[in-house]
């Protein structure tokens, strides 16, 4: 394979680096709910959440959940609304990769 014609600059003198570490294990979800409960619906969906970690015996180290419009900015700072049509609901989970054990779990859903 032959190349030709590329032209380039000199290697600059700093560089960008980019680095992972492996602390742990990072998972996001979304769920969107509109209406007119829909802020109501988002944070009875962040309890069943929070309360399948727990019932799973999930060890926790970091457990987020941002509602788009509503506290995703400013957190416990936002100011509140009145009304809320649309919720975004974001939950992000950081959990020790010691507490990670790799399964597969079925359930059976009835008809």
């Amino acid at each position: 394979m032959r190349i030709s014609g590329g032209r380039g600059r000199p290697r600059p003198e700093t560089l960008k680096v980019s680095v992972g570490v492996k602390e742990g294990w990072i998972g996001e979800g979304e769920l969107t709910f509109t209406g007119l409960v829909a802020l109501d619906r988002a944070k009875l969906a962040e309890a069943v959440v929070r309360e399948r970690f727990r019932i799973g015996g999930v060890k926790i180290e970091e457990l987020r959940v941002d509602y788009i419009g509503i506290n995703s900015l400013h957190g416990d700072a936002s100011l509140p609304r009145k009304t809320v049509r649309e919720i975004l609901g974001i939950v992000s989970v950081l959990i020790p990769r010691a507490a990670i054990t790799p399964s597969i779990r079925l359930y059976e859903v009835p008809a």
